[in-house]
């Protein structure tokens, strides 16, 4: 079973506060609601990107292995820019080997990427114990997402529309808006379907 986490958060989000403000029709020095306005515009990314599988602002991801990949493993996520670094254990010890970058690389372009071992295959005692790969995902700056994937920035002002309109207390049986419904459709469309219907 493999664990995907976030080692380095990301540092900015697609949607700024002045844009998410001229976005609502808030007045543009209005900052009494700046902290609601910050979690929409995070909750917006987060679920555009759990929908898609993809990562927008970049970010360092970690992905855990109960045990060394023989082959290749999926990176279970996308655009990956390079891997910093892969470690695993020798013999249970303390302290994880750090592979050599020539042992291995990065194959499958945008659409599946796959960490593959190209060096000698370890033996059998490495191969039984924990393997983890970290590695960049994402995009480096706003200009950057905004250029290779415009309509998963305009599903992310949909939602974050969506959740700051909706801020208040939801009562059962309200029709979702419209918005979140067109963001949903969006990141359909950009989903990376190589990794299942699991998020």
């Amino acid at each position: 079973m493999t664990e995907l986490h976030t080692v380095t958060a990301p540092t900015w989000e697609p949607i700024d506060l002045p844009a998410a403000r001229q976005q609502l029709r808030l007045p543009a020095d209005y900052t009494g609601e700046d902290v609601v306005l910050q979690r929409c515009i995070q909750a917006a990314r987060r679920q555009v990107e759990k929908w898609t599988w993809r990562r927008l602002p970049e970010c360092v991801l970690g992905l855990a292995l109960p045990a060394f990949p023989v082959g290749g493993v999926r990176l279970e996520t996308a655009p990956v820019g390079d891997v910093e670094d892969v470690t695993y254990r020798v013999d249970g010890g303390a302290e994880p080997a750090v592979a050599s970058p020539a042992d291995y690389e990065l194959r499958g372009g945008e659409a599946q990427p796959v960490l593959v071992w190209t060096g000698a295959t370890p033996p059998l005692a490495v191969v039984r114990q924990p393997f983890e790969a970290r590695f960049r995902a994402g995009y480096a700056d706003a200009a950057t997402l905004a250029t290779h994937e415009p309509d998963l920035v305009n599903a992310c002002y949909l939602l974050m529309t969506h959740f700051f309109q909706t801020r208040g207390e939801q009562q059962v049986g309200t029709i979702v808006s419209p918005n979140a419904l067109t963001a949903k459709d969006i990141c359909a469309d950009r989903r990376l379907v190589a990794y299942g219907d699991g998020r």
